[in-house]
């Protein structure tokens, strides 16, 4: 009988996943995914359900062997698609670097086709998904939306958005040039409660904003 450890090993192996890329779904390192693949450990009844996306199946595959898994052609985690994993800077005031930790709310990373990374010139491991904070980007980011951000992109443009660190605090806003400094700006209209903020040694540029995901319409 085929037990789940060797079920989770055939598919990830089948849909041509590394270790690391199921374990950037759960914000764990390749050795605790090496561990559920060799039985020395299992995944808790939380994280089946996360499991089995990434993996292309049902959690009943998972635990009993049935129904038959659901492995598509082309989906997330085959030579087509790319995954971008989600991420929380950890930072210091002073703009004077930055850690990155995997975001660990149990939500898998983002896939993109490989042609969108291709055509772009995007490096995937130069990709990040953040969560949004607040409302003082709205109506263009809502709180809780999902942006990608390029960390290879921190060369500074007159109305692109990028994120910063800002007085060891991660913001996003749009850069603005006017009369030679450079000011971070926000997109909400209540400048009393989101003033604009000048762009000097107190901000470090983390990477510009390429694409969103968000729930509102």
């Amino acid at each position: 009988m085929v037990s789940m450890s060797t079920r989770i090993r055939q598919l990830r192996t089948l849909r041509k996943l590394t270790l690391q890329e199921v374990g950037d779904a759960f914000g764990i390192n390749r050795a605790s995914v090496a561990e559920w693949e060799s039985g020395r450990s299992k995944p808790s009844v939380e994280k089946l359900p996360t499991l089995a996306r990434v993996l292309g199946t049902t959690v009943e595959h998972l635990v009993s062997g049935g129904p038959t898994a659901v492995v598509a052609s082309g989906a997330p985690g085959s030579d087509e698609y790319l995954p971008v994993r989600r991420v929380r800077f950890v930072l210091s005031a002073g703009a004077t670097g930055y850690q990155i930790e995997y975001d660990n709310d149990d939500a898998p990373p983002l896939f993109f086709r490989r042609e969108w990374f291709q055509k772009r010139g995007y490096k995937p491991e130069m990709l990040c998904a953040l969560k949004v904070r607040g409302a003082s980007m709205e109506p263009g980011l809502y709180d809780n939306d999902t942006v990608v951000v390029n960390l290879g992109d921190v060369r500074l443009l007159d109305g692109e958005v990028f994120a910063f660190n800002y007085e060891g605090e991660c913001v996003i806003k749009r850069l603005k040039r006017d009369s030679g400094d450079w000011w971070l700006t926000s997109d909400n209209a209540d400048k009393r409660r989101y003033p604009d903020k000048r762009c000097d040694e107190r901000v470090m540029v983390l990477g510009r904003i390429i694409t969103k995901q968000s729930e509102r319409i």
